[in-house]
């Protein structure tokens, strides 16, 4: 009984963040494709339509265009934003996903000999699932929130991140079991085809 209750509560849990994720449309969950390509190889893609996965690192506003870095110093891939397209986005994006892992899908092109892609629409940037073994999340965990002379706000900080990391861990625990199916072998629901 107890197992079951704890199946519920998580459903509930993974829902409602669902529920918000999906009410944000820069952070909606779209369609993602079986693996995501890490930031670092974007440049193996050029002239390909792949979906880019990697931590926000920096984000640079101009009059032209708004330019997301996967790496610091904008060394390396790079998603932008023009200027024309920009009010199709959210005004408060730098809060929304700096420091955070999304998925960015599109063509990659180069400019100045690195990898970029062009967002055009919303539904190109979406916030990345919960992280798994291997994953690109996984791999570049978030930075440590710099400390404040109080303390009490980096405090807060660090109790909000064990908040995000736990839930991220229910959710990739709960997509685990419903993979698995009702009987442990085949996926209760088929995965679309790709």
């Amino acid at each position: 009984m107890r197992t079951y209750v704890a199946l519920v509560l998580a459903a509930v849990l993974v829902t409602a963040a669902s529920v918000v994720r999906a009410a944000d449309p820069a952070q909606g969950t779209a369609p993602a494709p079986a693996q995501a390509i890490p930031g670092s190889r974007a440049g193996d893609y050029v002239g390909q339509d792949v979906t880019i996965e990697g931590r926000v690192t920096a984000i640079h506003e101009s009059p032209l265009a708004t330019v997301l870095a996967f790496s610091q110093n904008f060394a390396g891939f790079t998603a932008t934003i023009l200027a024309a397209d920009r009010d199709k986005f959210p005004s408060d994006l730098d809060a929304r996903i700096r420091d955070r892992v999304v998925r960015v899908s599109g063509t990659v092109t180069t400019y100045r000999g690195k990898p970029e892609m062009a967002l055009r629409d919303p539904s190109q940037l979406v916030l990345a699932p919960p992280p798994g073994p291997g994953s690109v999340a996984a791999a570049h965990p978030a930075p440590v929130p710099a400390a404040t002379p109080d303390g009490s706000a980096d405090e807060v900080r660090r109790a909000l991140y064990r908040i995000e990391a736990r839930l991220e861990a229910i959710e990739g625990r709960l997509t685990t079991i419903e993979q698995a199916g009702p009987d442990g072998g085949e996926p209760a629901v088929a995965a679309p085809a790709r």
